[in-house]
C-alpha cells in the first residue's frame, strides 16, 4: 500500500492509521477529504501524485493516479473497494476456506474408514515396466496375499509390475483366482510384448477374465495406456501404484484417482 500524505494546507487530513495520536490530523479521522491532492510514495521510490474525487461514507472511491519517475505523463484510475464490498468480498473468501477445509477433513476422514475397514476390496495395480527383481518378488507376495484375503485386483498386461501382480494372484488357489483377477489391456493382446501374451494364456487358462481394447489399436501405445488407466480407475475403490518420481503417466493415474476419491497408494522406488 502507498502511504499518503496531504499536500495542500486547505485540506490538512491524512488516514486516521497515520495519524498521531493526540494530533491535529487525528480528530478528522476517519472522514476522508471530498477533494483533494494526495502524494504517495511507492516501495520503489516514484512518486505519486493522487486525486480523490468526491470521496464520502458509503461512495466507491475513484482515485486518478499520475505516476511520476518512472513513466512522467502516464495516468491511471482505479476504483477502490467500499468498506460494504470488502466486508461481502472477504466474507466470500473466508467461505470458500471454510469449505475447502470441511472436503479436506472429509477426505482424510474417507481415507482413514477405508485404512480401517477389513472389508475385500476391489484394488487396481499400477506400476513401471522397469521393475527390479526384488521388487519384482515383493510385489507379487502382495498381490498374493490381496488375492487369499478375497480382494478384487484389475491390473494390465505390460511387463514389470502387471506381470509380477499376475504371476502373485496365479500362485493363489485356482478357485479364488478365477474370481478376483481381471486384466484390462490397453489395446489387442496380439499388440502385447510375447512375454506378456505367454502369461495372458495362463490368465485364461485360470478362468480369468482379460478384456481387450481393440478400439485403442490406432493410438500410440501411451495414449491406449491413459484410457486403459482411466478405465481401471472406474473399476476400482483403491489405488496401489510403483511408480517413479519421472513416471508421468503414473503419477498422472495417481492425480485422477485422488480426484475420483480413490484410496491411492504410492510407492516412489527411487
Amino acid at each position: 500500500m502507498y502511504g499518503l500524505a496531504a499536500s495542500s494546507d486547505a485540506s490538512r487530513m491524512v488516514c486516521g492509521r497515520h495519524a498521531a495520536v493526540g494530533s491535529k490530523h487525528s480528530s478528522l479521522c476517519p472522514i476522508m477529504p471530498r477533494r483533494g491532492v494526495w502524494r504517495a510514495a511507492s516501495p520503489s521510490g516514484t512518486r505519486v501524485n493522487m486525486r480523490v474525487m468526491a470521496v464520502g461514507r458509503g461512495d466507491r472511491r475513484a482515485v486518478r493516479g499520475r505516476f511520476g519517475d518512472s513513466t512522467p505523463g502516464r495516468e491511471s484510475e482505479w476504483t477502490l473497494p467500499t468498506q460494504a464490498d470488502m466486508v461481502t468480498k472477504g466474507g466470500q473468501k473466508a467461505a470458500v476456506a471454510e469449505v475447502k477445509e470441511k472436503d479436506d477433513a472429509l477426505d482424510y476422514l474417507s481415507e482413514l474408514r477405508a485404512i480401517q475397514d477389513n472389508d475385500p476390496k476391489k484394488i487396481g495395480f499400477f506400476g513401471t515396466r522397469n521393475l527390479g527383481l526384488m521388487h519384482q518378488k515383493l510385489v507379487e507376495t502382495l498381490a498374493y496375499a490381496m488375492i487369499i484375503t478375497g480382494n478384487k485386483l484389475v491390473t494390465s498386461g505390460a511387463t514389470g509390475t502387471n506381470a509380477a501382480v499376475i504371476r502373485g494372484a496365479l500362485r493363489a488357489p485356482e478357485d479364488e483366482v478365477a474370481e478376483n483377477l481381471l486384466v484390462v489391456l490397453p489395446q489387442s493382446s496380439y499388440l502385447q510384448p510375447a512375454e506378456s501374451r505367454e502369461l495372458l494364456e495362463q490368465v485364461r487358462d485360470a478362468g480369468c477374465k482379460v478384456i481387450e481394447s481393440p478400439e485403442n489399436d490406432g493410438l500410440s501405445l501411451y495414449q491406449a495406456s491413459q484410457i486403459c488407466n482411466r478405465d481401471i480407475v472406474n473399476r476400482v475403490e483403491q489405488v496401489i501404484i510403483f511408480a517413479f518420481h519421472d513416471s508421468s503417466l503414473l503419477l498422472s493415474t495417481a492425480s485422477e484417482a485422488r480426484a475420483r476419491k480413490r484410496l491411492v497408494t504410492l510407492f516412489y522406488l527411487d
